[in-house]
């Protein structure tokens, strides 16, 4: 009886013991289970239990991101890369910008198949935007009918503020000779329509001149044309 007594007191010794130890391993695994739940919410917050907060840069340095590592609310504008524009490329100035650019000049563009911003001389477009279709008259030298030379003295007196011989062939004596590759802007070019120098107008670019035509009247002409290829004599300035 006492054997029995002494057995059934060990079992409830045992028994308690391995109670208390489980109630030991649960807290154990709840403090543990928390202190982990604890080390995300810190590390979603930048702090890491293992390792101290990163300390500024005290060197001077000319990069502005390594001088800036330390102070998280340092403006991010700060850290952006400089932009610079190269000046290797360089603006013409005899280019318009195409922003200045007027529905005058993709007008004349096209008909002169050039980019708008080459055509620089604004009166000079609107004195032949304003002249075009004008009739051609032998002698005359108004809107109502005009003649070669009296057209282009008449452009030369208005755009450059130069004054012109009056016949075609004087206009040809009066001017300095170029060379086809020389041509710029306001230059005279002449042919032989009638037999010596019969004819004038006045160059603009991409091979293209203005000038009054007997059968057209002021109109827009390319010497590459044939009828004025073959009857080309020379330019003049």
């Amino acid at each position: 009886m006492n054997n029995l007594r002494f057995k059934y007191f060990i079992v409830l010794i045992v028994f308690f013991a391995h109670q208390g130890y489980a109630q030991t391993s649960n807290l154990k695994r709840n403090t543990n289970e928390l202190n982990f739940i604890e080390d995300i919410q810190l590390v979603q917050k930048g702090v890491n239990r293992k390792m101290e907060f990163v300390k500024p840069i005290k060197e001077k340095s000319n990069n502005n991101f390594e001088n800036n590592v330390g102070n998280p609310l340092k403006s991010l504008e700060e850290n952006k890369p400089l932009i610079t524009i190269s000046t290797a490329t360089s603006i013409n100035p005899s280019e318009k910008n195409i922003e200045l650019c007027t529905s005058r000049n993709f007008k004349f563009g096209q008909v002169l198949n050039i980019e708008v911003e080459k055509l620089t001389n604004d009166s000079l477009y609107q004195f032949i935007e304003k002249w075009l279709g004008t009739p051609y008259h032998f002698g005359g030298t108004s809107n109502r009918g005009i003649d070669c030379s009296g057209f282009t003295g008449m452009l030369h007196r208005t755009v450059f503020k130069s004054v012109l011989p009056r016949m075609a062939k004087d206009q040809y004596g009066a001017s300095k000779k170029i060379e086809r590759s020389e041509m710029k802007e306001g230059d005279l070019v002449f042919f032989n329509t009638r037999g010596g120098v019969s004819h004038v107008g006045v160059y603009l670019i991409n091979g293209y001149f203005v000038h009054a035509s007997t059968k057209h009247g002021v109109v827009i002409n390319n010497l590459n044309e044939g009828y004025y290829k073959q009857r080309f004599i020379g330019a003049g300035r």
